[in-house]
This record gives structure tokens, C-alpha cells and sequence, in this order.
């Protein structure tokens, strides 16, 4: 092997670890849900929404792997007037969503979900409607940790993404009409 064989050799080598290198630093660039004192927010959604719609709700996953407690106490977006971290209670017979004060202890090493029917993000005062398959940035603000900016889906409003459906259920379908 010749002087510039070998050497166009070993330029390719490294340059193939330079690009595999700036891949890794431009994929963890874009994995926004990891925050240095170990927050993590995942699955993050948001409900979809007509246009007319003044308000949404957003549920997700949030881990603190930190080694100190936190707690969520507020959000922030661009395409609303006001968001609020809300809970269901039961009052009597009736069950009723109320915006939750001093916001949701996340202790370390615990985790917390946002969802329907539970704590979770309330947005009000849409300037625009949410459209399904859509992502949108959702600002969560901790005590201890700072902010966490996240992409979140739009999800249809039952609050389940959308599966596909296997038309076999197990039992014979002759006897119907399709």
C-alpha cells in the first residue's frame, strides 16, 4: 500500500468518527426532554382542538432522576394566554377541575403523570387551534430545576393517539355484512 493509500485510509477513519461524533452531539442537541439536574419529561400531548376552542390540556410523563426533590410549578406557551396546572376533585357528587396551588411535588427518583381525569397542564385563552399530528412547545417550569422546554403531540380529543385497527377480533365475521 502506497504513502497516500494509507494516508486517505486514515483521513477516512477520522473522519468518519468526527461525523459520527457530531451526530451524537446534534442527536442529544434535539433529545430536549432530558434536563442536566435530571429531569425527564416523555410522551408529552397535548389535546387537539377546533378552531374556536379557547382552551386544551396537556398530560405527560415526568421523572425526576435527580438526587433532590422538585416540584412542577407552572408551564408557559406562546400560542395562549394563560396556563395552569390543574386537578380533579370530587365535590358531593360532581367531579370538578380546579387549578392546583403550590404545583406537584416530584420527589427524587419519583415520577409523576399528567393525564385526563387527573393533575395535568390546563391552556387557556388558545390563539389557535390545535391540529391533530402537530407538535407544539410546552414550557415546564420546576422549583429547583429551571425550565424544560418539550415538543408535544396533538392527539385527538378522546385523548388517545390513534391506532390502527386490526379487523380481526377472533370470531367469525361471515355472517355479517361490511
Amino acid at each position: 500500500m502506497g504513502r497516500l493509500s494509507a494516508f486517505l485510509l486514515i483521513a477516512g477513519f477520522f473522519a468518519h468518527i468526527a461525523i459520527a461524533q457530531a451526530g451524537t452531539a446534534n442527536h442529544e442537541a434535539h433529545h430536549d426532554h432530558d434536563h442536566p439536574k435530571g429531569i425527564m419529561i416523555e410522551d408529552a400531548q397535548i389535546r387537539a382542538t377546533t378552531a374556536q376552542a379557547g382552551a386544551t390540556a396537556v398530560y405527560a410523563h415526568i421523572h425526576n432522576h435527580g438526587k433532590i426533590d422538585d416540584k412542577l410549578i407552572g408551564a408557559f406557551v406562546t400560542f395562549a394566554k394563560k396556563t395552569e396546572i390543574h386537578e380533579i376533585v370530587l365535590d358531593g357528587d360532581v367531579m370538578k377541575m380546579r387549578e392546583l396551588q403550590g404545583g406537584i411535588a416530584l420527589p427524587a427518583g419519583a415520577s409523576v403523570t399528567l393525564k385526563n381525569g387527573a393533575e395535568h397542564v390546563m391552556i387557556m385563552g388558545l390563539s389557535e387551534g390545535i391540529s391533530l399530528g402537530q407538535s407544539y412547545a410546552i414550557t415546564f417550569e420546576f422549583a429547583q430545576a429551571g425550565t424544560l422546554t418539550v415538543e408535544a403531540e396533538a392527539i385527538p380529543l378522546s385523548g388517545k393517539k390513534a391506532k390502527a385497527h386490526n379487523h380481526d377480533h377472533g370470531h367469525d365475521h361471515s355472517g355479517h355484512k361490511h
